[in-house]
């Protein structure tokens, strides 16, 4: 265990020796870092004179003096600037626990000692308080404690606003450790399920999973364990589903398989509902382009789920052939890569859907997506377009899926 001290020295000790001997009564040895102001006054006691005596007075070799370093004593801001630097050194040290003294020193050195403390220090950080009336009295308590819950806090606030990558990279500051694990690994496998990376997602979802009924009864990650619980049992068909689509080469295989349209159906419904929670997310992310993005490539998923169900591959129509005789009509063209509305049009052709219901919500949907910035024009996308978009997309998913649709997608919103 690797433990270190830092103290804000002024003109006397401030209990700095008293609280060492109290740290070594709980620790084996600890690096001690002392900062000192200047000598306000020629009458005064130099700062920097009591530091030197406070280090000829402990002859303890459970101690060892890692460093002492002069710090502007009354200006609050080059105070500040000088702690930080030095907080920053300590934090390179790979400390597990750190004590910080908030007595001596002026009252900006020890407000920006205890700050860049708590800000900046990843381990346990426990104030020491040294009260010098009489008998001394020595306490101290974790501080760190307050810092995660604070960060968590920070991080769960930043995934209700639909940035979850950004809400994972600020858990990362959270300790490897009971809750504030549960909470950064949860939060990392949602940013990869958020960024559909099923596969990538799918083990540490399953592994949380089993552990979400304990934080369920904690309010802070009740609405995580919750998700967790939501979407992990469909983690592994979802990324295995994804998989297989992928893989054209043995298409013809799966689709002539036992039970293979049923499985289009079932699995195929939960991929076109995931992308739909999506583009909500993006909605209230306020990242309206992406959000029409991802509500056209619902509305897309769920008419490639309608060809794969009947053997025919979006990207490879021919690939599974007796499907492809069976549906292509004599004067369809041949069998390239085929897009959204040609799609939707095979199955009108092939008599699987009535098209005409949703021209429309197809037409103006395409239309909006065509003219964005992320893909041939240059309209920048508002809040009421991106909403239309959506509900013109769940217009098509349910007609081409079925009402249940709607329910499915909201089984996939991540609350936190």
């Amino acid at each position: 265990m690797k433990v270190a001290a830092v103290f804000p020295i002024g003109t006397s000790d401030g209990g700095c020796p008293v609280a060492i001997a109290e740290i070594l009564k709980r620790e084996a040895s600890v690096e001690v870092h002392l900062l000192y102001g200047k000598r306000v006054a020629p009458d005064a006691p130099d700062p920097k004179d009591i530091a030197e005596q406070i280090k000829e007075s402990i002859r303890d070799q459970r101690v060892s003096w890692a460093s002492c370093q002069p710090v502007e004593p009354f200006d609050l801001s080059e105070a500040y600037t000088q702690v930080r630097v030095l907080v920053a050194g300590i934090a390179g040290r790979n400390y597990d626990r750190v004590y910080v003294g908030i007595t001596g020193a002026t009252n900006p050195v020890v407000t920006s000692l205890f700050q860049t403390a708590m800000a900046y220090l990843s381990c346990q950080v426990l104030p020491i308080y040294v009260q010098a009336r009489g008998t001394a009295l020595v306490q101290h308590f974790l501080a760190s404690d307050l810092r995660d819950r604070v960060t968590a806090e920070g991080a769960l606030s930043t995934a209700r606003s639909g940035q979850v990558r950004v809400a994972a990279r600020l858990a990362e500051r959270l300790p490897s450790e009971d809750q504030w694990k549960f909470l950064r690994s949860s939060l990392a496998a949602l940013a990869q399920w958020d960024d559909f990376d099923y596969s990538q997602a799918r083990q540490t979802l399953e592994h949380q999973a089993r552990k979400a009924a304990v934080y369920a009864q904690r309010p802070l990650l009740a609405p995580v364990a919750d998700t967790v619980s939501r979407l992990a049992p469909n983690a592994s068909d979802m990324a295995a589903f994804a998989k297989q689509i992928c893989d054209q080469q043995n298409f013809s295989a799966a689709a002539t398989s036992e039970g293979w349209s049923d499985r289009v159906s079932r699995t195929g419904m939960l991929l076109v509902a995931d992308a739909l929670a999506n583009a909500q997310r993006r909605i209230v992310e306020g990242r309206f382009t992406d959000s029409v993005l991802r509500s056209y490539r619902a509305a897309e998923c769920a008419t490639q789920m309608r060809l794969l169900a009947i053997g025919i591959h979006p990207s490879r129509p021919d690939a599974c052939q007796t499907a492809y005789k069976r549906y292509r009509a004599a004067d369809a063209p041949g069998g390239g890569e085929m897009a959204f509305k040609a799609g939707l049009q095979f199955l009108a052709s092939a008599r699987q859907i009535d098209f005409a219901p949703i021209e429309e919500d197809v037409i103006k949907l395409g239309s909006t997506r065509n003219h964005t910035y992320l893909e041939h024009g240059y309209e920048r996308v508002q809040l009421g377009q991106a909403q239309r978009c959506f509900e013109r997309s769940q217009s098509i998913c349910q007609h081409l899926l079925g009402a249940d649709i709607k329910q499915e997608w909201q089984s996939f919103e991540m609350r936190f």
